[in-house]
């Protein structure tokens, strides 16, 4: 077995991608930023926020494309760089979503008439570095119930 993975190891490559050659120890950077915004992949609103793409007509979630690996997206990287911690991370994400979800209520803010309106665009506003986060906007937090604000409080302690 060790003779076997040796060879896979040692074994030439081509070092011409598409027509330009890569030399050997080539630091290679790629733009995850465009692959995560791809039209081909994610549609001609791929740079608007829409989860609604990633669920089928059921509410289930569609399988990530191969091209976009099983998650969805290359946020995590990919082959032996990937993120080893990505489950922890989007279990964390679940949990916290979730956990917001039940227990607050996000409403857009009301104008000077008493009307609610847009609150957040759907379209991300690019960072200087290589992530991307929504247009500042406006909202209303408030408890869905009236113990959830000392729950929350409660188990931000015990996270400590």
């Amino acid at each position: 077995m060790a003779l076997a993975r040796s060879t896979e190891v040692y074994r030439s490559v081509s070092p011409c991608y598409e027509g330009v050659f890569i030399p050997r120890g080539t630091l290679i950077i790629p733009n995850v930023w465009q692959c995560n915004h791809d039209p081909a992949l994610y549609g001609a609103d791929a740079a608007h926020f829409n989860p609604g793409r990633f669920l089928d007509k059921a509410g289930g979630l569609v399988p990530g494309s191969a091209d976009a690996r099983e998650d969805g997206h290359m946020a995590y990287g990919y082959g032996r760089q990937a993120c080893v911690d990505k489950n922890v991370a989007n279990n964390s994400l679940f949990v916290d979503m979730t956990t917001l979800l039940w227990a607050m209520k996000f409403e857009s803010k009301r104008d000077a008439e008493g009307m609610r309106s847009l609150w957040m665009s759907t379209v991300s506003s690019v960072t200087r570095w290589s992530g991307a986060r929504p247009v500042p906007f406006s909202c209303h937090v408030a408890p869905c119930f009236p113990e959830a604000t000392g729950m929350l409080a409660e188990a931000r302690e015990l996270q400590r």
